[in-house]
This record gives structure tokens, sequence and C-alpha cells, in this order.
């Protein structure tokens, strides 16, 4: 049966954004060629070209999808799936440059922490209208 989902995120490593990392890294590399540039100039630049490239053939996902009975999130080849009748507690850190840190505490008191590349700002708010708890 499936359950509509009441939060999803997903993450790519082709996005727009790595796209246009990757064509203003060549350009800068082409201009420093042209120019003899340093090494100094050109490392940096070619380091930042090969990871945008890296990301875009390698594709890394990363994201969760969270319904009125469970939490998934993965990571770049690892999954987890918690039940929402499990989870405890929460403890939420405010970020004030990116998404908050989100840290679940389990009935078992096991702690797991939701990487900021799996869920945004908007989880902990979701999980706290399903009913659970923060500390």
């Amino acid at each position: 049966m499936n359950v509509a989902p009441l939060y999803s995120y997903r993450l790519s490593g082709r996005r727009a954004g790595t796209i246009f990392a990757l064509g203003v890294s060549a350009v800068m590399l082409a201009f420093g060629a042209h120019h003899a540039a340093p090494w100094y100039f050109l490392v940096p630049v070619g380091l930042a070209a090969a990871m945008a490239l890296w990301a875009i053939i390698t594709n890394p996902h990363t994201g969760s999808t969270l319904t009125a009975e469970t939490l998934h999130f993965f990571k770049r080849g690892s999954e987890e799936t918690l039940r929402i009748a499990d989870i405890a507690s929460m403890k939420v850190v405010k970020s004030s440059d990116g998404p908050d840190t989100l840290t679940l505490t389990l009935a078992s008191g096991r702690n797991i922490s939701v990487s900021s590349l799996c869920a945004d700002s908007k989880l902990a708010v979701a999980l706290r209208a399903l009913g659970v708890s923060e500390v």
C-alpha cells in the first residue's frame, strides 16, 4: 500500500549549481592557461573543476521521505528506515548558515544523526506535527 509522503527531500550531484561550477572552473582554467597563471592559481581551480566533474559523473543521491508511519533517509548508498513510533525524541540545533542539525533518539536509547545532506530544516517541523517531542 502506498502511503502519501508528508515530507520529501532530494539532493542530486547533477544540479544546476554543480554544472555552473564546472563551467566557471573550466573558463578560469582556460583563462589561467592562456595568461600563464602561476601554479597556485591553477591548482585550486583545477581541483574545483575535478570535484564538480566527479559530482556530475558519479551523481550521488541523498534525501529523505517522511510518511505518517516511517522516516526513510539515504546518503551515498547507505539507507535507514525508522518507524515514527520508535522515535522517543529529537534534538534540533539551529544553524544560521544552513539546515538545522537533527539528532533522533529512539526508544531503545540509540541516537541517530540525520545529515544535512539528507534533509532541510522542514523535517523537524514535519516531525513535530507527527507528535515527536523536542528536547
